[in-house]
């Protein structure tokens, strides 16, 4: 955290600092702490582009604040953060990868796909028709991977009364994405998500059936007259 001090005095960028954290620090000790500086705020730059390498940190081309530093330090000394040097680092980088390249596919689809779908009402239940060929667009892999996500976006309150998409929840869905809001989506595999909502329509129809056989069975004659 030194070597980020140093260069905070003169307000240079996290990525300037990169070669001198690299060459300073050996990879075992990298290892120990690398997960808790990024989860404390230090932009260690992972794209779905680059793959995570623990001799050549990346950082993105942010100011590095003084303050900031001074704040993390007094955490890692106050032993906030013991927990965060047990976490596996390529673990961690390699799944942060994947969120971030789903998030991405997702709100490509959002855009592409839902932004120019539409709704039609007539049908019942109500169908929602994509863009003609809109998969062609996606891998096979980046459809797999936000399958569940679509399916649960397939609701109406997506679109206005005339069919259409509501831009303004569209917005709003994007901007979930990005806030990691529907990550769960993504780790749901598309046919056991099926297999778990359709034992849930089950086991609710059942429920159903049985209180509409109970009510029946059961219910107050009123007495004539």
């Amino acid at each position: 955290m030194q070597i980020f001090l140093k260069y905070a005095r003169k307000r240079q960028t996290y990525d300037i600092a990169a070669s001198e954290f690299n060459n300073s620090l050996s990879v075992a000790e990298k290892r120990v702490f690398i997960v808790a500086l990024h989860k404390l705020g230090i932009p260690i730059l992972v794209t779905p582009k680059s793959k995570f390498d623990i001799q050549n940190i990346a950082f993105e081309k942010a100011e590095i604040d003084k303050d900031e530093i001074s704040a993390i330090i007094n955490q890692i000394t106050l032993g906030h953060c013991d927990q965060l040097f047990y976490i596996e680092p390529d673990n961690y980088f390699s799944e942060n990868i994947r969120l971030k390249t789903l998030r991405y596919v997702a709100k490509k689809w959002v855009i592409d796909v839902l932004g120019n779908s539409r709704l039609d009402r007539t049908k019942n239940p109500p169908l929602i028709i994509y863009p003609h060929n809109w998969f062609l667009k996606f891998t096979l892999g980046e459809r797999l991977g936000i399958a569940v996500l679509k399916e649960r976006v397939a609701v109406e309150e997506y679109y206005d009364n005339t069919g259409n998409p509501n831009i303004e929840a569209v917005e709003r869905l994007i901007i979930d994405i990005d806030c990691g809001l529907w990550d769960s989506s993504f780790f749901w595999d598309i046919e056991n998500y099926q297999n778990v909502t359709a034992a849930s329509s089950l086991n609710n129809a059942m429920t159903q059936l049985l209180h509409n056989n109970y009510y029946q069975n059961n219910v107050i004659q009123r007495p004539n007259g």
